[in-house]
């Protein structure tokens, strides 16, 4: 949870520290890992940090990422956010919706992949309402289009100018899919993500990422 500081507390803050943004991802799965991390060599007014642990159901990662921000002393006076990133990888509805339950009572945002989080960087180069079957179906589809991809490698300093492209695929294919199913939920509209909200969030207003 985001705690909020006190009267004692605000005494404390002398100037105003970047914002920081907490991701929980999926036990050792380094593709998402990856992935934010290099934001913090692009964006200047915010500091991306990852939550400990190597949970993999939905609800002890949101676990992960109460524990972490309560250890780090996140403030959401400060602008600091919690994210909880993971796929559905055809995971019972049930452990989401629990997870969405524990999220929202503590401030904390689901970043949700169906059937993964690959979705997201194929939207870098293709708009699609295919549905898949399996994870490697999509990461198959993904080496087509990106023949360089390989798991856990550090993809969005190769997709940055690609950016803007998937956050607009992703918005589109919510609306296919609330147009289609009368649902923007992620865990019921395959293929869908929601990492364009997260992508958004740290970059903020700015239309360009910072160069290196």
């Amino acid at each position: 949870m985001v705690r909020r500081a006190t009267k004692k507390d605000r005494k404390k803050y002398t100037r105003k520290r970047k914002e920081i943004i907490l991701i929980a991802t999926e036990g050792k799965n380094k593709t998402e890992q990856n992935y934010f991390r290099e934001f913090n060599k692009s964006i200047k007014d915010c500091s991306i940090i990852f939550s400990e642990g190597n949970n993999t159901d939905p609800v002890n990662i949101v676990h992960d990422a109460l524990n972490s921000a309560d250890k780090k002393g996140l403030e959401s006076q400060n602008g600091d956010s919690i994210f909880a990133v993971f796929d559905t990888d055809f995971k019972k509805e049930s452990q989401i919706l629990e997870a969405r339950k524990l999220a929202e009572r503590n401030g904390v945002e689901i970043i949700l992949s169906n059937p993964c989080f690959e979705v997201w960087l194929l939207l870098h180069f293709r708009y699609s309402t295919h549905g898949y079957q399996s994870n490697n179906e999509v990461i198959k589809e993904l080496t087509y289009v990106w023949p360089e991809y390989r798991k856990n490698i550090d993809s969005f300093q190769q997709l940055r100018n690609r950016c803007e492209d998937a956050i607009e695929n992703a918005g589109r294919l919510k609306r296919f899919h609330n147009e289609t199913k009368g649902t923007k939920l992620v865990e019921r509209c395959n293929p869908s993500t929601d990492v364009d909200k997260l992508v958004t969030r740290i970059i903020k207003d700015q239309r360009k990422l910072n160069p290196l």
